[in-house]
């Protein structure tokens, strides 16, 4: 979600993540499967996105970081659009993968994304709660007692769900 730019090429993302047990009941029938592999010792991953009929939608190179000056909510982002042989070539690079399939809802201040993790991270659900600008993060007020907030935590970011994916995953849910 557009937050602001940062120079020419990457921009803020103000967001706050949440560890769930479970989805919610309801969401939307679309859905973006998310094969993404993050490269070791560093801050980049590349990404694969499939939409619910299969079609590959997106290839991306990004580089997120926390911009800790601004808080735990606040990361920089800067993405590059691949070709297929792009991500090929960078594809053969040392880095560990995870799957995880995405169900978003817009709202007009914020959206919220829910990831459900395959494979070796099956039974994780993570929501991360997009909002553009400061303000509206500061107006918001978590509905759920069944969420716990993972802000920061960085045993919760892509980057180490991906080289811990053989661990427990019962050590990534709210309750045993």
């Amino acid at each position: 979600m557009l937050a602001g730019y940062v120079g020419n090429y990457s921009r803020y993302e103000i967001e706050k993540k949440f560890l769930l047990n479970n989805l919610p009941e309801i969401l939307p029938e679309s859905y973006i499967d998310i094969h993404d592999h993050y490269l070791k010792n560093s801050n980049l991953r590349l990404r694969i996105e499939s939409s619910n009929t299969g079609e590959i939608i997106g290839r991306k190179l990004t580089r997120k970081e926390r911009a800790t000056d601004l808080g735990a909510e606040t990361s920089i982002i800067t993405s590059l659009n691949l070709t297929e042989n792009d991500l090929l070539a960078l594809g053969m690079l040392n880095g560990s993968s995870l799957k995880k399939r995405r169900y978003i809802e817009e709202f007009s201040e914020r959206r919220i994304i829910y990831d459900q993790f395959q494979s070796e991270l099956s039974g994780l659900v993570l929501a991360e709660i997009e909002f553009k600008s400061y303000e509206a993060l500061s107006k918001f007020e978590l509905n759920s007692s069944d969420w716990v907030e993972v802000t920061g935590n960085p045993e919760y970011s892509g980057g180490y769900l991906a080289f811990k994916a053989s661990a427990n995953v019962t050590t990534y849910q709210t309750t045993g």
